[in-house]
């Protein structure tokens, strides 16, 4: 994935997910997404393999396959301020999941995930309802946000644009469209 569909995987991941995660792992999961691609831009990515499973790995990746399946039924995109173009991604990421053999892993450079998360970061963004993760709300952040979207197709929305996007600094913005 391009850098630009890397972080609209993140948002309708984080939306997906932020409502529905109730055990520390899946926390830890969508948390995971929540931070992605907010401090190494450009660089970041990670391997199932390398994910930090437990023992109770068939019940975290059948979470994470709903979760998948939340974001391709677009669970609340209507609070994004542009419309993804990213179903495909979801839909080869979904398939490569439901294939892909989880297995306790022994160490991970994520942590432990048995361990509950800092609980600062569980709290949730007013606006968009995510966790704020440890760099605040990720679809609040203008550097992380597409400037030149197109609006969502739905007449229900009612989220702006985020606040301080500008086309002068286009290192820091996406395509939505990639």
């Amino acid at each position: 994935m391009t850098n630009g569909a890397t972080d609209v995987f993140c948002d309708v991941i984080a939306l997906a997910g932020s409502a529905v995660a109730s055990t520390v792992w899946q926390q830890n999961l969508v948390l995971h997404f929540c931070d992605l691609a907010r401090y190494a831009r450009g660089t970041a990515g990670f391997d199932l393999a390398e994910l930090p499973w437990t023992q109770n790995h068939r019940q975290e990746q059948q979470f994470f396959i709903e979760l998948l399946d939340r974001a391709i039924r677009r669970t609340d995109w209507h609070k994004l301020h542009y419309t993804p173009a990213i179903d495909d991604h979801l839909d080869a990421f979904l398939r490569m999941l439901t294939t892909f053999r989880a297995d306790r892993t022994a160490d991970s450079s994520f942590g432990d995930w048995t361990i509950a998360p800092n609980p600062s970061h569980l709290d949730r963004c007013t606006r968009h309802g995510i966790f704020q993760g440890e760099f605040e709300c990720r679809l609040c952040d203008p550097s992380t946000q597409p400037c030149d979207a197109p609006a969502p197709s739905t007449s229900h929305s009612t989220i702006e644009p985020a606040i301080g996007c500008t086309r002068s600094s286009p290192d820091h913005r996406r395509d939505a469209r990639s």
